[in-house]
């Protein structure tokens, strides 16, 4: 029991590691885990992911295997096994192991893409013309590129692609031409010398008259020998190369890169089919700044892979990271045009943040190379030129191109706002008003603006508040006096009541009337709580000049002296 719990702990302590990217941390927990419960098929199934994300597949597939093994009707065990299977190549099996896993839950989202993955994997390598790359290959073909104008010829391609028979009409099938061009072209798509045998060929006539001689089996057995030690050559150059590679990571995670191009130089010379090895010095380059040998490698990969034929995810590792030596260089264009190419082969989640980051950066630079005060001014001339002759459209053209030219100039924005306020685009100019105030919060006409706005919305309240801060910062303005007085008339009783609460004298008589009230005879305090403000008489009209808004205060010494009198 208490190894279980300390397994359970160990492989918390191990996902922690694998959501931190410590790799090599969450595989050595997860193997103490398995060591004090070694029949937990969980703890082996997360043991392959890391190895799968480390790109040892052959390790990945061991622990795989063993998930299944422990717990046969786990669907995650067949993703697991799946996945491993195909990096390793072996996609019949890949898609034996997907397939009995959607068994077990048939909406499963990992082995149903992993299944659909292989079998377009298996498609492709049935038939090499059911590849995007085929069509562009034959077009770039000096022998091929003029047979892909005849449209019988196109025709048959794609006949052939989607998997309709021979792709060739019976008349064409019976002609020689037809077939060495469609055989050429296959040639081309797969890299290969194939020709056609005319089957009126002097030699193979004679060759079907001559009866058939029994081979000796002595002859026969050293050619299957040498091909089969070729193979096995083959596979163990291979399998030494993937050691190699695993070296180099080690080595590259040590920051150790020199060593770690060593290791991959040497994998390469043992696989040289292999683009991760390239894409792999690619990132060692990339780490010690090299960008012109980064660049190089990132090519070479790509023009590799197209020949090999490796996977789209490879091919778009290659062009993202191309994009992201731009983007290390702030060259934003250039690393948008990388990015998405390599979004065209294969979409990433990161390339894709990458690319918006790039997006983002590049109209920041624009935006501030575009600034010009001098510019600015200009336009602001032109915008004021245009409102006075009433051409209200054309100032709003000429203050906006003041604003991108200098976007910290509040007044261009109340500006702008005037005329909005003209062409009855309300909601326009307060946004406008709101960034004016925002530079500048003591700029009074910005709040002369915003009233005004606030009128034409029919939200007096609001306009009411703008004119009485206009009032504080500036006592004298005769436009905000006025404009509160007619706000004071249009406004009714209780929004003006609501309004003249918020006064702190107000408050404070308020205040001191609910204090004293039961000092007084309960008629007197009654109405004195309950009755609402009166409005203030024609007489005393300068008193609704106060900035907050007290129909009963006077606004000055003199007019207080004469209401005394």
């Amino acid at each position: 029991m208490a190894d279980k719990q300390k397994s359970e702990d160990l492989k918390k302590e191990g996902n922690q590691a694998l959501k931190d990217n410590r790799l090599d941390d969450a595989v050595r927990l997860y193997t103490e885990a398995i060591g004090c419960d070694p029949s937990n098929h969980v703890l082996y199934s997360n043991r392959s992911a890391v190895l799968a994300k480390q790109n040892k597949y052959t390790k990945a597939l061991e622990d795989a295997q063993k998930t299944v093994e422990l717990k046969s009707d786990w669907p995650k065990g067949y993703s697991r096994l799946g996945y491993a299977l195909f990096q390793l190549g072996r996609y019949s099996e890949a898609k034996e192991a997907y397939s009995n896993g959607i068994k077990f839950d048939p909406k499963n989202q990992q082995l149903t893409e992993g299944l659909a993955d292989v079998e377009k994997k298996l498609t492709e390598l049935n038939n090499p013309f059911n590849n995007p790359e085929a069509i562009k290959r034959l077009m770039e073909n000096p022998q091929t590129a003029e047979w892909m104008k005849d449209p019988n010829f196109l025709t048959s391609l794609q006949n052939i692609a989607s998997g309709k028979g021979s792709g060739l009409p019976e008349e064409m099938a019976k002609d020689k031409d037809s077939l060495n061009r469609l055989v050429t072209a296959l040639s081309v798509v797969m890299g290969t010398d194939v020709k056609v045998v005319d089957a009126n060929d002097p030699l193979v006539q004679q060759s079907k008259e001559e009866p058939m001689k029994k081979e000796e089996p002595v002859t026969k057995q050293p050619e299957a020998t040498e091909a089969e030690t070729e193979m096995e050559v083959d596979n163990k150059d291979k399998a030494e190369s993937l050691r190699l590679k695993e070296l180099g990571n080690d080595a590259y995670k040590k920051k150790n890169f020199d060593e770690a191009l060593n290791w991959y130089d040497r994998a390469i010379e043992l696989d040289p089919g292999n683009i991760t090895f390239l894409t792999n010095k690619a990132a060692v380059f990339f780490e010690q700044a090299q960008w012109d040998k980064c660049l190089e490698m990132c090519d070479q990969a790509y023009k590799k892979g197209q020949e090999m034929k490796a996977d789209f995810k490879l091919l778009a590792k290659s062009l993202s990271r191309k994009g992201n030596v731009y983007f290390k260089q702030k060259k934003w264009a250039d690393a948008i045009k990388w990015f998405d190419k390599s979004l065209t082969d294969h979409r990433n989640q990161a390339v894709i943040k990458k690319r918006s980051e790039a997006e983002k950066n590049l109209k920041e630079e624009e935006k501030l190379a575009y600034l010009d005060p001098e510019k600015s001014l200009e336009e602001k001339e032109k915008g004021n030129e245009a409102f006075k002759k009433g051409d209200y459209s054309g100032a709003v053209k000429h203050y906006t191109e003041a604003i991108r030219r200098n976007p910290d100039d509040a007044r261009l924005y109340s500006n702008r706002a005037a005329c909005y306020t003209k062409l009855l685009a309300f909601p326009l100019g307060l946004k406008d008003c709101e960034e004016c105030l925002r530079l500048e919060p003591t700029f009074v006409k910005g709040y002369l603006r915003k009233a005004q706005l606030h009128l034409g919305m029919k939200e007096v309240p609001k306009a009411a508040s703008c004119y009485e801060k206009a009032l504080e910062l500036d006592p004298e303005c005769s436009e905000a006096r006025q404009g509160l007085i007619e706000c004071t008339r249009n406004e009714n009783p209780e929004e003006r009541r609501k309004r003249a609460m918020q006064d702190p004298e107000i408050q404070v008589c308020h205040l001191s009337l609910t204090i004293l009230s039961p000092l007084l005879s309960p008629p007197v305090s009654s109405s004195l709580l309950s009755s609402p403000l009166p409005s203030p008489p024609p007489l005393l009209s300068c008193n609704l000049l106060s900035p907050l808004g007290n129909p009963w205060r006077p606004c000055h010494a003199t007019c207080a002296t004469a209401n005394a009198n």
